[in-house]
């Protein structure tokens, strides 16, 4: 922004910003090109979009590998209307710590899944991947989310809670998980195991709580 020190004659400086603590005056244009940058304060808790893919047909795995894990100690990850090639295909997370993927069995998770004619659960406390509830059934597109909290601590473990639907079949499921290593998480990897993506919007969000 332009300095606005002399352009009004009464304005002491240009405006300044930072989380909690705004100064000076901002005209429309400020703030438009503050937003566009998304560099603008706003309110405390909103969403703040990192990034939107569309998983490749016939892709297995999804990286988002910018997360701004200094920023945000929460996150929203959403899917919407992502399909598969064939079949039932559950969705995995696994976390990208010091520039390589997590394989190892550092994740927990349960869940249980619901539908019109009985609740199944499912858990593992010993995993190389933190399954979701999320996933697809014959034609079904997978929709549902995942708030992650702690991604960028090295002090304490990482934990997911997750929500999902299939509109088409009359299935949802809930649940979370754990991710125990204190690492700092550095990158998320939305995976189908040995099942291919088929469309989709995968989106990834930080939640401006500091």
């Amino acid at each position: 922004m332009s300095d606005k020190s002399n352009e009004y004659g009464f304005v002491p400086s240009s405006p300044t910003q930072a989380r909690g603590s705004n100064t000076g005056i901002f005209e429309v244009n400020d703030v438009l090109d503050l937003l566009n940058e998304k560099q603008w304060s706003g309110t405390f808790g909103n969403l703040e979009l990192i990034q939107t893919q569309t998983p490749a047909t016939h892709a297995t795995e999804v990286d988002f590998t910018s997360i701004d894990e200094t920023t945000y100690n929460t996150h929203l990850l959403t899917i919407a209307n992502v399909g598969n090639v064939s079949g039932t295909m559950y969705m995995w997370l696994r976390f990208i710590t010091g520039g390589s993927v997590d394989t190892g069995n550092n994740y927990a998770y349960n869940h249980e899944l619901l539908n019109q004619t009985n609740n199944t659960p499912i858990g593992d406390n010993q995993e190389s991947y933190l399954r979701l509830p999320i996933h697809t059934e014959q034609s079904s597109g997978g929709h549902g989310y995942v708030w992650l909290r702690g991604l960028g601590s090295s002090s304490s473990y990482s934990v997911a809670l997750a929500h999902s639907t299939i509109g088409a079949q009359g299935v949802g499921g809930h649940g979370g998980g754990t991710y125990y290593q204190k690492n700092v998480v550095t990158g998320i990897r939305v995976t189908t195991g040995s099942y291919k993506f088929n469309g989709g919007q995968i989106s990834l969000y930080g939640v401006n709580t500091v």
